[in-house]
């Protein structure tokens, strides 16, 4: 039952602006994904928000160039959609070149290894973004499709975390949990397979444990221009029978083991 994964958020490749350096993605992640590559994972998962607010034109230039560095990356991938992602998810999967089975940027779900991994969307063209009706009865039914441990894949949190614990989301404490989270947590408890929820969007490593489930937010690739700090930051999650481990590298460098 062993897996490894790779794993990146919140890229912002663009300009810079009040909250994040975004003119240093491209470097950042061609050093993540390098070192990522080393680690010969099976697969890789991107949380979302590869590109910032800029003029539409600029936009597809950060994502073809984004593409072109996924697309060397030696194992296969996938991607959620971040609310920093507005540009058609058709185009968004061309630029990103996914075209084995099963990439999509919708919700999917997968068995790799003995485990379930589970994709949930949760895109609205808001920020906080929003688990509709359809999203929760889809979550419900795949988790109730088989018997393997499963880890759930979303880029807003659904863990309920405070935001004034955060300096990024303290003053926007409506923009951190998708809408419905509470009842995607309800699902995730019920169905007493799921093991870890991993997030991104809040720029934040957190860790909050809710009813024997493990929810982690993962920090965001992208600096804060609230500092001086220019390292990237990314993970590599590996799943075990008895154990989970993730390593996260970069800024604030932690390990969790579950």
């Amino acid at each position: 039952m062993s897996l490894k994964i790779a794993l990146v958020t919140d890229i912002h490749a663009g300009s810079d602006n009040a909250y994040i350096k975004g003119t240093l993605s491209f470097d950042l992640l061609q050093r993540a994904l390098a070192h990522l590559s080393q680690e010969l994972p099976d697969l890789l998962v991107d949380l979302g928000d590869r590109s910032n607010d800029d003029h539409p034109y600029e936009i597809f230039k950060h994502l073809e160039k984004i593409g072109e560095m996924f697309r060397k990356f030696p194992a296969p991938r996938h991607h959620l959609l971040g609310n920093h992602d507005f540009l058609h998810p058709a185009m968004q999967h061309k630029y990103l070149g996914c075209k084995y089975s099963g990439c999509t940027l919708e919700n999917h779900s997968l068995e790799l290894n003995g485990w379930q991994l589970v994709f949930l969307n949760a895109f609205d063209g808001s920020v906080s973004g929003k688990l509709t009706e359809l999203d929760l009865v889809w979550l419900e039914n795949v988790l109730a499709s088989n018997n393997s441990p499963a880890v759930v894949f979303t880029h807003q949190p659904i863990d309920g975390q405070a935001a004034t614990i955060n300096d990024l989301f303290k003053e926007f404490p409506h923009w951190v949990h998708a809408e419905n989270h509470q009842r995607a947590r309800e699902i995730l408890q019920n169905s007493g397979k799921v093991k870890l929820v991993l997030s991104g969007h809040v720029h934040q490593t957190h860790l909050e444990t809710l009813a024997g489930i493990n929810y982690l937010t993962l920090d965001s690739l992208v600096p804060s221009a609230l500092g001086d700090d220019t390292t990237a930051s990314y993970a590599l999650l590996e799943l075990r029978k008895h154990e989970i481990c993730l390593q996260t590298f970069g800024r604030n460098s932690k390990q969790f083991v579950f």
